[in-house]
């Protein structure tokens, strides 16, 4: 496990970016608020609260910078590496290249930023 991931971080802001053709960003912001977390747990699984949605999801850490959080960005059944910066205040979850979704709307990720 990583140094450090483990507890809870509180939401600043959930973030679901598209790229609908032709190529322009139109972002859908969930901005935190008092309450709101992902509690990283030390038996793999992560409970988030946004607003009044609550969630428990497995997740695993792959290497010293990738995280797999089940749900985060499945693709066929499959969930792909989303890569993870972490500094002592601060972690931010985007969903990698594999984990983009790709629909006749657009092209879609996710990027997650925490503090403590």
């Amino acid at each position: 496990m990583a140094v450090g991931i483990p507890g809870k971080w509180n939401l600043v802001n959930d973030s679901l970016y598209s790229v609908p053709l032709p190529l322009t960003f139109k972002p859908v912001y969930i901005t935190g608020v008092a309450g709101d977390y992902f509690d990283f747990r030390n038996d793999y699984k992560v409970y988030i609260k946004e607003g009044t949605k609550l969630d428990t999801l497995p997740y695993v850490l792959t290497s010293a910078s990738t995280i797999q959080i089940s749900s985060f960005g499945t693709l066929n059944n499959v969930t792909p590496d989303s890569k993870f910066v972490m500094t002592a205040n601060s972690l931010t979850i985007t969903t990698s290249p594999g984990a983009t979704f790709i629909t006749p709307a657009g092209i879609y990720y996710r990027v997650v930023h925490l503090s403590r």
